[in-house]
């Protein structure tokens, strides 16, 4: 293995598998890295994070290059929370011309300080098209679960014809819907048709929907006959 090789394999290795970019200052590490190929050196932290940002701009030149030669795509978003923070998770998809195939990437997973309100998910949104320049007519559709605020983002920013208040569907969300003022700037903000996930439909369809329902006498009665039947 030539120097360069074991560098790329190195950064691989720290961004894959998510590790500290103090790793490479471990002892144990470096001597793994010198005793597997004798003779090569391990990067230094400060050398490993300037090769990541580099990574980082290749891929955002690689991505946009891909995206600007597609006519229309596709986008989901989530937003999630784990040890007390929050992050938000934006993903393309499209059909490839030439051989029908569905392509994707990953645009983002940042974090997503403070409350989940309706105008900071719209931003946060318009901010990562703008990053990739991804034309407002080529999304054809952004992919969302059935947070109370993500319809709301869709509704006062975009496309919303097709969107009710579900508050219903969403009760077991945590996403709380905050008061906004009447003076914010949405000249720039454009978001595209909403579509909610039928997946995250049809499992609320199943949990919340069904325990709601059993309150209701007839379809307790009618539960708990053909639970009885299958014990």
């Amino acid at each position: 293995l030539t120097q360069p090789k074991v560098d790329n394999l190195i950064v691989k290795f720290v961004v894959d598998g998510l590790h500290s970019l103090s790793t490479v200052e471990e002892p144990g590490f470096i001597q793994l890295v010198t005793g597997l190929r004798p003779g090569t050196s391990v990067m230094s932290r400060r050398s490993l994070g300037r090769r990541i940002d580099e990574e980082w701009g290749k891929f955002l030149d690689d991505a946009r290059e891909k995206l600007s030669g597609q006519s229309y795509v596709a986008t989901t978003a989530d937003i999630w929370s784990t040890h007390h923070r929050s992050f938000m998770g934006v993903t393309v998809h499209w059909i490839d011309a030439d051989t029908l195939s569905r392509r994707s990437l990953a645009l983002a997973c940042r974090r997503f300080p403070g409350s989940h309100t309706y105008v900071r998910i719209a931003e946060m949104l318009e901010d990562i098209r703008q990053s990739f320049d991804i034309s407002r007519e080529k999304v054809v559709a952004t992919v969302t679960d059935n947070a109370c605020n993500f319809a709301k983002a869709f509704r006062e920013f975009g496309f919303c014809s097709e969107i009710t208040d579900q508050d219903d569907v969403a009760a077991d969300l945590s996403f709380e819907i905050m008061v906004e003022p009447d003076n914010l700037d949405d000249a720039e903000i454009n978001l595209p048709r909403h579509l909610r996930c039928a997946c995250h439909t049809l499992s609320l369809v199943a949990t919340s929907d069904a325990k709601a329902a059993l309150s209701t006498p007839s379809f307790e009665r009618a539960n708990t006959s053909v639970m009885s039947k299958c014990s």
